[in-house]
């Protein structure tokens, strides 16, 4: 029995078990490897080249365009580019320096861009001069970039700006933050909306914003939404604003508030555009607290004579009911100032009209409109 259950064919082999199954997976990882090597430095390769054609496409519009490229760098998972001594000058003198530019972005997700000016920057203002930007961080975002509208971020922490010699003056000294951004309107294609906020700041010694200040913190912000932003379109920031402005481009629901010491104003639009030469064109209707300091701080900058302020402020008393009126004297006293200590002015609305290329409050013209473009 036990004979019969040993007894096996003689000179056939056992059959070798194959090794797929253990140099299977490396074999197949070592192709994904090769495969995203290829696509990691083809797309390297694409980014430099967009560069390249970024900076020709500067120069034939008119635009002083300078960098040089360090290489690629964040193989395998990220894509990471570094520029240094860049320069790009507009035709009208505007523009920005920065002795070295870094750009970063997951090498899955390249519609999204982290930039940082870890060295700081200087920002070219034409005739104006240079004024050199350094902080505890100067950062931009773009995200989207395959969109119509594009998601855009710029960030300053702690700036510090200074004018290089012989430069005029910088509204800002410093601020605890900087920052704007652009983003896509919920619900529309073509629309975008914009913020830019200016906290904590302190205003150069001699601007006119310091006139107002006096010193104290500065807090500004601004906002709205820019319809047909995608009709933003052209080689220069100029030719970009025609063609927006031919296009009936515009400004909706615009926000302001500007606040120092015990100033603060509101401002409220639900349009605003820019007339062909560039300049602001539409309504704004104001609140304002703290108006008396306010005058006086246009006295300060030279926009308004003293006695137009004394005069301005007399008005406002009168109509607001807070002084007593009982003679012609009485009147001339408080306009001349010389009718003793007067109780601060209560918060007043005012409408601020930007027609004709000029800023009007009512039909006092106070000075041009302010530029765009």
């Amino acid at each position: 029995m036990s004979e019969s259950l040993s007894t096996a064919p003689t000179g056939v082999s056992a059959k070798p078990k194959s090794r797929w199954g253990l140099y299977g997976p490396f074999l197949a990882l070592a192709g994904v490897l090769l495969l995203w090597s290829i696509y990691w430095f083809v797309v390297a390769w694409q980014i430099e080249a967009k560069l390249a054609e970024a900076k020709a496409g500067l120069q034939r519009a008119g635009y002083h365009a300078t960098w040089k490229l360090e290489g690629m760098q964040g193989y395998p998972f990220r894509m990471y580019v570094r520029a240094r001594d860049v320069k790009i000058i507009a035709p009208t003198g505007v523009g920005l320096k920065a002795a070295l530019l870094g750009a970063e972005a997951n090498a899955y997700a390249l519609d999204h861009w982290i930039m940082a000016a870890p060295e700081g920057l200087t920002l070219i203002r034409g005739k104006g001069g240079a004024v050199a930007v350094r902080g505890k961080a100067l950062r931009a975002s773009a995200s989207g970039l395959f969109r119509p509208v594009q998601t855009l971020a710029i960030e300053f922490l702690q700036p510090v700006f200074t004018p290089a010699p012989g430069a005029a003056p910088f509204s800002l000294a410093k601020a605890e933050v900087v920052d704007a951004y652009l983003r896509p309107t919920k619900g529309a294609q073509t629309d975008g909306d914009v913020l830019l906020r200016v906290q904590g700041a302190v205003a150069s010694e001699g601007t006119t914003l310091n006139a107002f200040s006096r010193g104290q913190p500065v807090n500004l912000t601004l906002e709205g939404t820019v319809q047909g932003v995608t009709r933003l379109n052209g080689a220069t920031w100029s030719e970009a604003l025609q063609a927006w402005i031919r296009d009936g481009g515009r400004v909706t629901k615009v926000l302001g508030t500007f606040k120092t010491g015990t100033v603060a104003v509101y401002a409220k639009s639900e349009r605003l555009g820019v007339t062909p030469e560039g300049r602001l064109d539409g309504v704004v209707p104001l609140e304002v607290e703290g108006a008396d300091q306010l005058l006086d701080g246009f006295v300060r900058a030279g926009l308004v004579a003293p006695d137009r302020a004394q005069a301005a402020k007399a008005m406002i008393l009168m109509g607001q009911g807070q002084v007593k009126i009982q003679s012609v004297e009485d009147v001339v006293a408080l306009v001349q100032g010389k009718a003793g200590p007067t109780p601060p002015i209560k918060p007043i609305k005012a409408t601020v009209n930007f027609r004709n290329n000029a800023t009007e409050i009512g039909d006092i013209r106070l000075a041009d409109a302010p530029r765009i473009g």
